[in-house]
């Protein structure tokens, strides 16, 4: 519907389902409507008598679910569409729903499994990018997650989910998969200030795992991408007075 036009559509889909027989597709277009005026709670209940008249559409179970996703109601979400996960294989919109729902509640293998069959017929979708490195981080799935960030086109995106993943790992404490997975998405940073960061990291990853004269030179690296980097450079001249 155009904008202004809401308020005599929504007395137009009134007259229609008052006068026609039932059809689940009509609710739909009505909750549609009365949604997009931000009368959420009659959307929710066409949204409704449309799961009703057809409980196994996918498109009016995944417009209910919406209403409570917009709820912070991931519970109540994710069993509605989990019971018709079968119609929902090829339904880009379902799957984004049920794989957040489920990350929402904590039950990651599910999400992934949304997420990730997701990917296969939406190879770009932004929401399964964002949320599946998370997921492999918490399930401890280097090779994974490794997989899922050398296909992050965007460069400035790869370097900000490794900087999250690797982070995650520093505070799990298990800086041997940090270093894994910086240094096999290294290769695909192309932007010297971002290699700079990227192998200051590494340095204090080696750092903390007592490989001191590995971390010295992944920080040298970072000089090297970026001689005016001023942290790295404070850190070297603070280890070499220590070792004085």
């Amino acid at each position: 519907f155009v904008a202004g036009e809401y308020v005599a559509a929504e007395s137009i889909v009134k007259e229609i389902l008052n006068s026609s027989s039932p059809n689940y597709k009509i609710f739909i277009l009505a909750g549609d409507l009365v949604a997009r005026l931000g009368k959420s709670a009659a959307a929710r209940d066409l949204y409704e008598q449309a799961t009703l008249l057809n409980p196994k559409s996918s498109l009016a179970v995944s417009r209910l679910a919406d209403t409570y996703i917009q709820e912070n109601k991931f519970n109540i979400a994710a069993k509605m569409l989990r019971d018709i996960q079968h119609h929902i294989q090829y339904n880009i919109r379902a799957l984004t729903q049920l794989g957040h729902a489920e990350f929402e509640v904590g039950n990651l293998a599910n999400a992934r499994k949304s997420f990730e069959s997701l990917q296969a017929i939406d190879a770009e979708n932004k929401t399964a990018a964002k949320i599946l490195p998370t997921i492999y981080v918490e399930q401890n799935d280097v090779q994974a997650l490794t997989l899922s960030l050398q296909k992050v086109k965007d460069e400035k995106l790869l370097v900000e989910q490794l900087n999250d993943a690797g982070h995650k790992f520093n505070q799990k404490k298990d800086y041997q998969s940090a270093l894994q997975v910086y240094q096999q998405c290294a290769g695909r940073i192309t932007d010297k200030n971002f290699l700079a960061g990227i192998y200051y990291n590494i340095g204090i990853i080696l750092m903390k795992m007592n490989r001191k004269l590995d971390a010295e030179s992944a920080i040298h690296q970072a000089l090297v991408y970026k001689p005016g980097f001023k942290i790295a450079r404070e850190w070297l001249d603070r280890h070499a007075k220590r070792a004085g």
